[in-house]
């Protein structure tokens, strides 16, 4: 076989390229150049996923511009005062054009309509699955963040920004951070 036309389920036995099925609407259809419904009885069928001819589409990784596509497994803002992201899977898209997702994990596991994409402060609503090593990379930026103004103070600056990010990333480096308080 040389193509699988796109909607087919079945591939019926012993009909080469005329063995295309579908179970649509209640009824059967098979393809002959387009969909056409059928009134006979199938013969032997196997689903297209199963078939030995069968290639999954290709999947491209989404990067975070633009909607997330259908079954895309990302991200999403859960909390934006504490930039909390919970992780969810995209499974259909509303007559708006809103992802519908479904939280997997944390408080909440139900389905959600995403009404909007970034938020007041311009933070993206939706984005990809973080590596570790993005991760390790915020947390050092946080950590860059939180150190500067205690570094500036004992300085004798107000201004946290003038700090040298090298010193706070070898203070870090060398176990010098904040201590929470008991």
């Amino acid at each position: 076989m040389s193509k699988i036309p796109e909607g087919t389920q079945f591939i019926e036995a012993g009909c080469g390229e005329k063995g295309f099925r579908k179970f649509e609407k209640g009824c059967w259809w098979f393809y002959e150049g387009f969909w056409r419904h059928v009134d006979w009885k199938m013969g032997a069928l196997t689903l297209v996923t199963e078939h030995p001819d069968y290639a999954a589409p290709a999947i491209i990784p989404w990067t975070g511009e633009g909607l997330p596509p259908v079954g895309t497994v990302c991200e999403v803002l859960w909390n934006e005062s504490r930039m909390e992201y919970l992780r969810t899977k995209v499974f259909g898209v509303n007559e708006h054009g809103q992802p519908i997702h479904r939280f997997d994990e944390g408080p909440k596991k139900y389905m959600y309509q995403a009404d909007v994409m970034v938020t007041t402060t311009g933070t993206k609503v939706f984005r990809p699955i973080r590596t570790p090593e993005q991760i390790e990379q915020q947390e050092l930026r946080e950590a860059l963040e939180d150190l500067a103004p205690h570094i500036a103070g004992y300085m004798g600056r107000d201004d946290p920004a003038a700090v040298d990010v090298g010193l706070a990333a070898y203070l870090l480096d060398h176990g010098y951070r904040k201590q929470p308080s008991p």
